[in-house]
C-alpha cells in the first residue's frame, strides 16, 4: 500500500524543509532507539519506521520527538473512548465505514484524509466513532508510511448534510483532549485543511477548534463556499483529488472500499493493541520520561 522507500525528490524536500541527510537520520535514529530502551513504560520496543516518523514530525529535535512518544505511549491507556475497542469489523464502526464518512486519497508524494458528511446520521453515527477510525488510520500512517512525515499530509472535509447534532457531542473536554492527542501525542505536518460545501454547522464548529489550533494550522485552513472547489487544484494534485471534486483521482467509491480493506487487514494489530504496546500499570501517574 505505502512506497517503500523515498523517492529522490521526497528526499530533497525532506532535506529542504525537515534538515534530513541520511547522517542525520542515523544519527538521531540511533540515539533515540538507546532512549527507547531505557524506558519502562513500554512492553515491545517500536520499529525504526515510528521512531523516524516522530523524528521528522519533529524535524529532529530530540526532545520534542521524545516527549510524543511518551505522550503518545501513556496518553492512550487514559483516552479509554477513543483508543479502546477499535475492532473494524465491529459493526458500529464498519458502518461509518460503509457510509463513506472517512476514507484515504494516497499517491508517492501525497497523503488525504477525506471527511465526508453526506450520508452520516447523528443518532446512528455518534461522532467519536468517527474521531476513533480517524486516529486508526493516523496510526496505520505513523506505523507504516515512509511517506508520511516527509510530505505532510492533507484533509478534506465535505460539510454537505453535516448534521447541527454533532455540535452538542463536542463537549470542552472532547476538544481539550483531542487538541492534547493530535499535538502533543502524534508527530502532525499537515500542510492543508481544506472545507467544501461548508454551511452553518461548520462555521460554528471551526469557531469552536480554532482557540485550540496552533498559528500555523489556522493559517492553512481554506473554506470554499457557494458549493464550489475554487482553486483547490492549486493545493491539491489533480491525480489524486477524486472525481466528485473535480479531480482525476480514483472515486470516492473506490476509496471507501480501500480504507475499509486497509483496516480490516490490520483487524489482529488493532484487536490485540492493548496487549503489544501498552503502558506499564505501575506507571500510572508518574510523570513521563523525556
Amino acid at each position: 500500500m505505502f512506497p517503500t522507500c523515498l523517492t529522490k525528490e521526497i528526499e530533497k524536500k525532506a532535506e529542504r524543509e525537515l534538515g534530513e541527510t541520511a547522517e542525520v537520520r542515523d544519527l538521531e535514529l540511533k540515539q533515540i532507539r538507546e532512549w527507547i530502551t531505557q524506558q519502562p513504560f513500554l512492553s515491545q520496543t517500536p520499529g525504526d519506521l515510528l521512531l523516524l516518523n516522530y523524528l521528522r514530525g519533529c524535524r529532529f529535535d530530540q526532545a520534542k520527538a521524545r516527549e510524543k512518544l511518551s505522550h503518545y505511549f501513556t496518553r492512550r491507556a487514559h483516552v479509554r473512548d477513543i483508543y479502546l475497542s477499535r475492532d473494524p469489523e465491529k459493526a458500529e464502526l464498519d458502518d461509518v465505514l460503509s457510509r463513506g464518512i472517512i476514507s484515504l486519497a494516497m499517491s508517492e508524494d501525497t497523503e488525504m484524509i477525506i471527511l465526508r458528511w453526506e450520508h452520516c446520521d447523528v443518532k446512528k453515527v455518534p461522532l467519536l466513532n468517527v474521531l476513533k477510525l480517524g486516529f486508526m488510520l493516523f496510526d496505520v500512517f505513523v506505523h507504516e508510511s515512509p511517506t508520511f512525515m516527509a510530505v505532510g499530509h492533507t484533509v478534506l472535509i465535505d460539510c454537505q448534510n453535516l448534521p447541527f447534532g454533532y455540535i452538542k457531542q463536542f463537549s470542552p473536554s472532547l476538544l481539550k483532549e483531542l487538541e492534547y492527542i493530535m499535538f502533543k501525542a502524534y508527530p502532525t505536518r499537515i500542510k492543508g485543511v481544506h472545507i467544501v460545501n461548508p454551511g452553518t454547522v461548520m462555521g460554528i464548529m471551526v469557531s469552536m477548534f480554532k482557540p485550540f489550533l496552533p498559528e500555523n494550522i489556522k493559517s492553512r485552513i481554506k473554506i470554499y463556499t457557494n458549493g464550489g472547489t475554487g482553486d483547490i487544484l492549486k493545493h491539491i494534485p489533480s491525480h489524486v483529488l477524486p472525481q466528485e471534486y473535480g479531480g482525476r483521482g480514483e472515486s470516492i467509491d473506490t476509496l471507501k472500499e480501500r480504507t475499509r480493506k486497509i483496516l480490516k487487514d490490520r483487524r489482529a494489530w488493532f484487536v490485540n493493541e492493548d496487549n503489544r504496546i501498552i503502558i506499564d500499570q505501575a506507571l500510572k501517574g508518574r510523570d513521563v520520561y523525556v
